[in-house]
Parts: structure tokens; sequence; C-alpha cells
């Protein structure tokens, strides 16, 4: 066990010497590296995680996991492709970027921007707008004008599920719910982040990259989930997230507002007022069409998209209201 401090170069992940400054982790890790971005212009900085080189079991994350208040490090579980097995996590394809942005919209605007763009269609989104909050789209899609995936509420935005009444502990519920679910069968990354919702940012996960640009706004509803309902991200994958929900909506009204929420597959479990939420890509049945407006930053055709992601328009954004 490290008798104090951080493991020798893990004061890279931070930003800055007086942030890794006082940081301890003082649990044994097994083997492991420190992984950089694999493209050029987000290597610059330095390494973005540091990933286990093999399985970990549930005790080293609840370990770590404890340890963060001190280490500064969530854990997460790493998954890769169902298809290539050094994607996303080994190769380093990820695009960190700065947790300062995710403070600039509320979630509740993240998810009416959302659930406009849903209604025209668009797909491949980032934000055009702060204030008022708007998506611009890369892909626009043809189709009918039904959306029963909508009801009861129709095609207004419905506003933000209130907030659960927490009996347990979101952070000893976590532990809890890895300890008694979880398989041994995944790498475990350490990233920094203040709180496990800021993780999608700082590490730059790009599983909803074909539905949503900037992760920022993914986090931004990630922090509402862990206010609102003590939700805790436990693991990451390809174009997966694993959430603990210590408290998950339970009246009717509060569910059918999380479950109708358009992007997302994400299903926190009523029945003991706490469970998982899985949040898992769902493609609406349209045709595609390119959009006439500007390809994202610059360079390339309006729906050029990232080489290894899966096809436009995959909706994986974490947006229970």
């Amino acid at each position: 066990m490290p008798s104090g401090g951080l493991p020798p170069g893990f004061d890279l992940l931070f930003n800055s010497d007086e942030e890794a400054a006082g940081r301890v982790l003082d649990v044994d890790l097994p083997p492991g590296r420190l992984v950089e971005p694999q493209e050029d212009e987000d290597a610059w900085d330095g390494p973005a995680y540091w990933l286990s080189d093999e399985p970990a079991g549930p005790d080293l994350w609840i370990r770590l996991h404890q340890a963060h208040p001190r280490s500064g490090l969530w854990p997460v579980f790493g998954n890769p492709s169902h298809f290539h097995d050094d994607r996303p996590w080994v190769a380093g394809e990820v695009s960190p970027h700065s947790v300062a942005d995710i403070g600039r919209v509320s979630a509740g605007d993240v998810l009416a921007a959302f659930w406009r763009a849903w209604i025209r269609g668009e797909h491949h989104l980032w934000l055009e707008n702060d204030d008022p909050p708007d998506m611009a789209s890369g892909f626009t899609v043809s189709g009918d004008d039904a959306f029963p995936e909508l009801e009861p509420f129709g095609l207004g935005w419905p506003g933000l599920a209130p907030a659960s009444d927490g009996e347990q502990d979101p952070d000893k519920f976590a532990d809890q719910y890895v300890r008694e679910n979880d398989d041994g069968t995944s790498r475990i990354m350490l990233v920094p982040a203040a709180r496990s919702a800021d993780v999608l940012t700082a590490v730059g996960w790009q599983g909803a990259v074909n539905y949503v640009q900037e992760t920022f706004l993914l986090s931004s509803v990630l922090r509402s989930w862990e206010e609102r309902f003590g939700a805790r991200l436990i693991e990451a994958g390809f174009d997966t997230l694993h959430l603990a929900v210590a408290a998950p909506p339970v009246s009717a009204g509060s569910m059918t507002r999380a479950w109708r929420s358009p992007p997302s597959t994400a299903r926190p479990q009523p029945a003991r007022r706490r469970g998982t939420c899985t949040v898992s890509p769902r493609v609406r049945r349209r045709r595609w069409a390119p959009s006439t407006r500007g390809a994202r930053r610059g360079g390339g055709s309006s729906n050029q998209l990232r080489p290894g992601h899966r096809g436009p328009g995959v909706p994986i954004t974490p947006a229970a209201t």
C-alpha cells in the first residue's frame, strides 16, 4: 500500500500540480497503465485515466470508491465494444474536456433542448446557444409525425420529474450494489473527477457522439440525476452507461416522465425504491437525410462521422426527466 500521496505518474491525471497536491491514494492497485487519448489533438494534455491490465472485482471498486474523497479519482468499470476488445478504453478512444463547461447550462434546459430536437427529427447535436439553450444538428430525419413514445405528454416539454425521498445514502448503496452484482469481468478505470457525473466529460466518453457531440451536456443531466435520484456512475461501455440509483422516481407520474424521455432507454427500477439504470442505444425507425446546416467545428461535410462509431443518430443520451 502506498505510504502517502499518489502512485508515480498519477499527478499527470490532474490539470495542475496544485490540483494534485495533497491527493492520497492509499489502495493497492493491480498492474495497469495511464492511457492517453489516441488523437494527437486530445493527447497534448497528458493521460486521461488509469486502466487496469486485467478485469478487477467488486472489492477493488468499493475500496477505490471509498478512497475517492482523498484521491479525487472516481472508479469506473470499463467495458469494451462487443466487436473490438481494445475499444474504447485500451485504445484511448476518448476526447476529454473541461468539467467547468458542465455548469454552463442546467439539466432542465438541456433536456428541454433535447426534447425539441427530437420533435424536429434532429440528431448529431451540439449546443448552438447557451441562452436560451438550443441545439444545432448535423443530421435530420424524415418520417411520420407520430410520437407514441411521448404519450401522455404530447409534443410539449413536461419538465423535470421531482426528486425522490432518499432512504439510503447513495454512495453506500452504490457500494452495496457493486458488491452484490458485479461479476468481476470488467477492467477498472480511475478518472480524475469530483463526482461521478463529471466522469463522462473528464474522460471524454464518446459513446453518444452520434447523437450529441458535447459530453458536458450529458454530465449536466447526470448531475441532476445524482441530486434528485441518488444516481452514481458504476460502469461505462463503448456506448452504454450503468448507474446505481438509490432513490429512483416511484410515483406513477414521475416514473412516466422518466420513461417517456425520447432519446434514451434508461429505466430506473422502482420496485424497491432503488435499483439501477442502464443507458443504451435506441434507434427511432426513420429515414436519414443530411442536414443543410454547417459541419461541426469546421472541415468535412455536415454528415461526416468520427471513424469507428455506429451510424448516424444513435440516441444514447441519458435523459430521464
